[in-house]
């Protein structure tokens, strides 16, 4: 069961660019874990609790983190593992 969404502050709208629409973070790679949290402007154990409450899709980590969802999708270094 997921828990209450939090809602975006007044006067904004949340929604995902084209691009980012099912977009999931993932936490078993510590790499994309600190691009998230400086992408996202927040600190693991807090995107982790998002996580936690409303599940790993980007557009809902976004809501409930109250913050934009990023213009670009995440760009990890050549190399680095991507699995979901």
């Amino acid at each position: 069961m997921r828990a209450a969404q939090a809602m975006p502050a007044a006067g904004f709208t949340y929604t995902a660019a084209a691009d980012s629409q099912g977009q999931v973070i993932n936490l078993r790679e510590p790499q994309e874990v600190h691009a998230w949290v400086e992408l996202l402007g927040c600190n693991e154990e807090r995107l982790r609790r998002a996580i936690a409450a409303v599940g790993p899709e980007l557009q809902e980590v976004c809501n409930h983190l109250g913050t934009l969802l990023p213009a670009q999708p995440l760009a990890l270094a050549p190399g680095s593992p991507r699995s979901h």
